[in-house]
């Protein structure tokens, strides 16, 4: 498992993007395993067929954000709330690869970010 950040161009995908992440935290509300698979799946498409920028936590990293408050569920972030996490994450030795780029980004206002937590096996197509 791993965290994820994808990165979107607010214009063009913001709303469809909410459309997906909500149907991902109904699918966790509800408990349901096989809805929540297909929405995953859903977004992961739709990140790839867009073009999403995608930043990836390697495994030591992650270990350590187990230990921190941000949940293991999608979250769809406002750059200013995600460069704070990002700041605190950093003081407390926790880093997503290209880290620098990933900030710089989000000080753009055109762009928003959604963290994920996935498998190995759902980031496979994003690590070609």
């Amino acid at each position: 498992m791993r965290y994820v950040a994808f990165v979107f161009d607010k214009e063009k995908h913001l709303e469809k993007v909410k459309t997906h992440v909500g149907s991902i935290r109904s699918a966790l509300n509800e408990g349901s395993i096989s809805k929540y698979e297909n929405a995953k799946q859903s977004f992961l498409a739709y990140a790839k067929e867009s073009g999403s920028r995608v930043f990836y936590m390697d495994e030591e990293n992650t270990e350590k954000m187990k230990n921190r408050s941000l949940p293991h569920t999608s979250l769809l972030l406002r750059s200013c709330e995600m460069e704070e996490n990002l700041k605190a994450m950093e003081e407390a030795g926790i880093r997503f690869e290209n880290q620098e780029e990933l900030i710089s980004l989000l000080k753009d206002p055109r762009y928003f970010v959604v963290v994920l937590y996935l498998l190995e096996d759902d980031c496979r197509d994003f690590l070609k």
